[in-house]
């Protein structure tokens, strides 16, 4: 039996652990302590205890970070997996991901301690085509990229871990928000960069304002001379130059990063705090 811990890490060892007892107790009615759990997993895989289980585990499986290969090993559909770093994952992602894992009716999303298992829905039609179903509206771009690029490598797992080393191909999306004036909290959702964006503002078309004071602004909007307009203008975090008079932006606007050329709506480039 010792070869089948070779297969293991002694961090999916403790994955297994925590998804096959919980699930159990959450949805089994059937409850077993921790020493009860470790006893019942050192004698399946024939070792003296739990401890000396780990060990041997240690000592014998491949040095890797990725629980999700458990699973794998039992579907041979799923035999690939891949691992990111979760500073790759958005802190709207995070809490996204969480939520999936707390539903019971999703068995698509495991959470634990340092990160989160996702597991690639198969398309129906084509297993060799990605199934959309995977791009969940919620989730970011960058992450709809990893998703992506998983599959068009054969993974069906996808794992992020904070132990993992971070990849030079995604961006960091949890890097500090450098922004604390008109662009606060922003970041591209694709790309990572925070600013400059084209957003969609509201206030007085600046083509019509030429030479016009503040005060001249005021005045002729008074009068309905000038009126309040809606208009695609790019924004760095000290403010804008395209802008005349006072102005917001839409809250349901639309907004581009001008590194990557993502689109999207302003929403998806504010960052959860």
């Amino acid at each position: 039996m010792s070869t089948i811990t070779e297969s293991f890490t002694p961090e999916q060892i403790l994955f297994i652990e925590s998804r096959v007892f919980d699930t159990l107790s959450q949805h089994f009615d059937y409850t077993l302590g921790t020493p009860k759990r470790r006893a019942c997993l050192a004698k399946a895989f024939e070792a003296s205890n739990f401890d000396a289980l780990l060990q041997r585990a240690k000592t014998t499986s491949p040095k890797m970070i990725n629980p999700g290969a458990a699973l794998a090993s039992a579907f041979p559909e799923m035999r690939k997996s891949v691992g990111l770093n979760t500073v790759h994952l958005s802190a709207s992602d995070m809490i996204l991901l969480q939520a999936r894992h707390d539903d019971e009716d999703d068995n698509l999303v495991m959470a634990r301690e340092t990160g989160f298992t996702l597991i690639l829905s198969i398309n129906d039609d084509d297993p060799l085509v990605f199934d959309e179903r995977n791009l969940d509206v919620h989730l970011s771009a960058a992450a709809h990229q990893i998703l992506r690029d998983a599959f068009a490598a054969g993974a069906r797992l996808v794992e992020f871990d904070q132990e993992i080393e971070l990849s030079e191909y995604y961006p960091d999306m949890q890097a500090d928000n450098p922004n604390d004036n008109c662009l606060k909290g922003m970041r591209c959702p694709s790309c990572g960069e925070f600013g400059a964006f084209s957003i969609e503002t509201e206030g007085v078309d600046p083509e019509s304002t030429f030479a016009l004071s503040q005060g001249q602004i005021q005045a002729q909007l008074a009068s309905g001379e000038l009126a309040i307009t809606r208009y695609m203008t790019t924004w760095f975090d000290d403010g804008s130059q395209e802008t005349a008079g006072d102005t917001d932006f839409v809250a349901d606007g639309a907004c581009q990063c001008v590194h990557c050329q993502h689109e999207g709506v302003l929403a998806q480039f504010v960052d959860v705090v």
